[in-house]
Formats: structure tokens, C-alpha cells, sequence
């Protein structure tokens, strides 16, 4: 497949025109990784992980000197299971750590995990988390007046500031989360207090050696209240998660003009750079701003980085705790309303040899030997797309189907992405081949799968372009019908 560019994320900014810069203060920022420890995907360039970032923080930290300043601004995990949720979140607290990020700022689905969530509560940066603890939500009638969950700024505990505050070169930094108020019942139970954007600004009283740096989710129809806000609180920048409003670039901007409203793409493809350099008084003081978006791409990975070997080790110690853990073996497992079992693509090959040795020269016969070589063939989050009997619900959510690959020891024949993927479980038509009802509207197998079965797994955010090249480019690929087949096999009705 041909290199294609995300028409999902903004262009980057020349990575030669950023290192050579040498700014006064250097703030790097990130967010929206949704969990992403590695680039994951079959298109290219590939962008993201944790590794590559720990390259780019050596060499802004090289750049800027004691000037260097780094925030996570929220990581929002996936569909994993909540035990190895807790677990990647501790890697990634931990690998924040060994970067010498300065603070971590929580989204609103990183209140769900203790393992991120819990530390602040109990006043602790990096260290391990204690056992949940049972933090009352503020109400309507909470004796401070505070109106309850779903109206936007988070804050851990009624007695915390919902913000983070560390210095760079003198500057003070202060870091705040802001959620849309539609997405306060997603919340549930989570221990916080929820405050409303501009009420949560109001509280805080800015002064004019600060710099305010606000994560938000708030989409353009509430933009204008929120700047407003930040607007009175002297020097800011917005990191606009929603994308409704937001700059590609930006370059020598006065702070005191601001907002400062900058973006970045999801799943952690990006880091943006946020160089600071002070005006003098003549014009006014304050800063000037020049913003750089990166792309976290595989150069990042071709010079030696001492941070990125560390994390590197972690990223390890993670993958040997997924597979002694049982990750995979703790999947959901859901019943197949047709109660029909895999084979495997071997078993279609006595039929369908022509086919099958086509399939066996794609690379998604050889699907899970790409995560075994990479050691990640034990991890629920990649096998479900390397591999037979996994699905993917409407809802977003995935399960693995009863008589699905359940490990590379136990079910090694259902390893790679099979004919089965496509076609659906074959137990039943190997069993009774001339059966044409199995291939009928509604029964368990599919003569034309269809978009949807190719897009389950090739999405935005592992095939860029394939949806929109999905007809001419990739539909061809994967068809079959004029395979010259080895053997005939004539169908009629039972």
C-alpha cells in the first residue's frame, strides 16, 4: 500500500525550522492518546507511540535546556479490560515519569482508572496507587453551592484546585481539564467534582507572570463562552480536543492577546511544541508564541535516545505482564447466535485450493506471526485484529465469539486474518458443502462480506485512506472468484 497522508489531522510544522529554534521556554505538550503505547496499523507512515515521543522529549529537552517543560493534557484508554487497563496506565505513569514530564492532567475517561485517577486523590505524582477510595460527588445543594457532575472543569476532591501547577525558568504553569457538559452522564459514578467552564475560571485568580494551559472537549458551540473565560485569565492556550475550533500552526502570537488556540491529532500521532520567548517592555512585556505541531514518525526512531531504551524496557516488563496476567484468557467471550464453530483456512484448502494458497501469499495469512515477532501475540487489544472469531459491536465494543482463537498454543490454526474473518465460522458448510441456505440473507455465512467486514479492522486510525479507496484499490485485492482452483466442486440445492 502507497504512503497516504491522515485527512484526519492537520499538517505538521517543519521539524527543521523547530530545531533550530532556541526559545526562552519550551512547553511540550501531548494528549488524546487513547492508550496507544505503539504506532498500530498495515498503512504508512505510521505515527505515534510512546517510545518515539520519549526520542522527541531528549531532543526538545537538548534544545531548550533548563527552559524545557512537558504536560500530558489527558490519555483516554480503549476497550481493554479493566485490569489491563490499570496496567497500561500504570506503564504510561511510569514512563511520564522517566520522561520527566512535569504534570498529567486527566481526561474524562481517565477518571475511570484508578491507576491514574487514584494517585491524586491521595496527593501523589508517580508512586503506586492504593485501593479506590470513596470520594463523594458535590450536588446542586453541596454546602458550597457547586453545581453537581456534567457541567464541565474537573477537580478530584471538593478540598483540591482543579488544576496543576508547576514552574519552568520562573514561569508559573497552571494545567486545567475541561470537559462538554454532554458528556457529564458518561461520568457515572466517578469520584470527582464537576464544575461549569466558566465558574471553574472564575474561581482562580490569574496573575500576570502565569501561563494558563487548558485541555478542553468542548465543541464550537460552546468555544465562545470558554475563550471568554480564558481571555480573562490573562496568558493562555487552549489544546482544542474536540477539533471544532483550532489553528494548524501558529507563530509569534502575543499571549496577551489570547487565547491561543492550538490542536492536535488523536491516538497520539502528534506532539505539539509550544516555544515561549519574552517581549520586552517596550512592546508591552508578556510573551510571544510560536507553536509547532510534530509528527511522531519512525525519524524519531533512527538516532540513539537514551529516555526512549528506558521506555523501551517498560513497554517490556508491560508485554511479559499481559501474557502472565491472562489478558487474553480474561476476554470477553460471547455466544455465536448460530452456534456454528471456526475451522480454520486449512480446512477450506480441500475445496478450495486455488484460494487458499492465494491467501497464503497476503499478508493476512501471516497476521498474527507480525504481532508474534513483535512479541504482542499474546495481547487482546492486537490479536483481535490478527486473527478468526473476534468482532467488533456497534456499540464499539469487542468480544471474542465461543469457538473463536482463544491462544497461539490452544488455537494456532485460527491464527492470521482467515477466510472464516470474511466468510463467517465453517463448521457447518464443511460439514454439509452443498447447503446454499447457510449463504442465504441471514444465515451464518457470506458469499460477498461487504465494506463493513474490511472496516471492522481497517478504520481511520490504522488504514488511512482505505475507506475512501476502499471500491477501486482494495475491494480488488481481496477478491477471488477468478482464482483457478485445483479441484471442482459442483452446488445444488438440498
Amino acid at each position: 500500500m502507497e504512503p497516504r497522508a491522515d485527512p484526519a489531522r492537520p499538517s505538521p510544522s517543519n521539524p527543521a525550522a523547530w530545531i533550530g529554534r532556541r526559545p526562552h521556554i519550551s512547553l511540550l505538550l501531548i494528549a488524546g492518546q487513547r492508550g496507544k503505547l505503539k504506532p498500530c496499523g498495515c498503512s504508512e507512515p505510521q505515527l505515534g507511540g510512546i517510545e518515539r515521543l520519549a526520542a522527541l522529549v531528549e531532543l526538545d529537552r537538548r534544545r531548550a535546556g533548563e527552559g524545557f517543560g512537558a504536560l500530558s493534557l489527558g490519555w483516554s484508554l480503549l476497550d481493554v479490560g479493566e485490569a489491563q487497563s490499570e496496567t497500561k496506565a500504570s506503564l504510561y505513569r511510569a514512563a511520564l515519569e522517566v520522561m520527566g514530564f512535569d504534570a498529567l492532567v486527566l481526561g474524562t475517561t481517565d477518571l475511570h482508572v484508578p491507576a491514574l485517577a487514584q494517585p491524586f486523590l491521595d496527593g501523589r505524582a508517580y508512586d503506586r496507587p492504593a485501593p479506590p477510595a470513596n470520594v463523594p460527588l458535590a450536588r446542586e445543594d453541596s454546602e458550597d453551592g457547586r453545581p453537581g457532575p456534567g457541567t464541565g472543569a474537573l477537580a478530584l476532591a471538593a478540598d483540591t484546585e482543579p488544576f496543576a501547577t508547576f514552574e519552568v525558568r520562573g514561569l508559573t504553569v497552571r494545567a486545567l481539564s475541561i470537559v462538554d457538559p454532554e458528556q457529564g452522564p458518561e461520568l457515572g459514578d466517578v469520584a470527582e467534582v464537576v464544575l461549569p467552564p466558566g465558574g471553574a475560571l472564575q474561581l482562580l485568580t490569574p496573575r500576570p507572570d502565569e501561563l494558563w494551559v487548558v485541555s478542553t472537549d468542548v465543541t464550537g458551540a460552546g468555544m465562545g463562552d470558554l475563550s471568554e473565560a480564558v481571555r480573562r485569565l490573562g496568558p493562555a492556550v487552549i489544546l482544542d480536543l474536540a477539533g471544532a475550533v483550532g489553528v494548524e500552526h501558529a507563530e509569534n502570537v502575543r499571549l496577551a492577546d489570547g487565547p491561543l488556540i492550538v490542536t492536535l491529532a488523536e491516538w497520539g500521532k502528534e506532539a505539539g511544541i509550544l516555544d515561549l520567548d519574552p517581549l520586552p517592555p517596550e512592546e508591552g512585556g508578556g510573551w510571544s508564541a510560536t507553536y509547532h505541531v510534530l509528527p511522531l514518525d519512525a525519524s524519531l526512531e533512527t538516532r540513539p535516545s537514551l529516555l526512549r531504551e528506558k521506555v523501551t524496557a517498560l513497554i517490556d516488563v508491560y508485554k511479559r505482564a499481559v501474557r502472565e496476567r491472562g489478558y487474553l484468557a480474561a476476554f470477553g467471550t460471547y455466544p455465536d447466535e448460530n452456534g456454528i464453530a471456526y475451522v480454520g483456512s486449512a480446512r477450506c484448502a480441500v475445496c478450495h485450493p486455488g484460494i487458499y494458497r492465494e491467501w497464503l501469499t497476503t499478508p493476512h495469512a501471516t497476521a498474527l506471526g507480525t504481532l508474534e515477532a513483535k512479541r504482542y501475540h499474546w495481547d487482546p487489544e492486537c490479536i483481535r485484529c490478527h486473527v478468526v472469531g473476534f468482532e467488533r459491536f456497534p456499540d464499539g465494543r469487542w468480544g471474542r465469539l465461543e469457538g473463536g482463537f482463544l491462544d497461539p498454543e490452544r488455537t494456532p490454526h485460527l491464527g492470521g486474518v482467515g477466510c472464516e474473518c470474511c466468510h463467517g465460522p465453517g463448521e457447518a458448510h464443511v460439514d454439509s458443502p452443498l447447503d446454499r441456505s447457510l449463504w442465504s440473507e441471514g444465515g451464518p455465512n457470506r458469499r460477498h462480506p461487504g465494506r463493513r467486514g474490511c472496516t471492522i479492522c481497517h478504520d481511520i486510525e490504522n488504514s488511512f485512506g482505505f475507506a475512501e479507496h476502499y471500491e477501486e484499490e482494495f475491494l480488488p485485492r481481496a477478491d477471488h472468484r477468478d482464482v483457478p482452483s485445483d479441484r471442482r466442486v459442483v452446488y445444488a440445492d438440498r
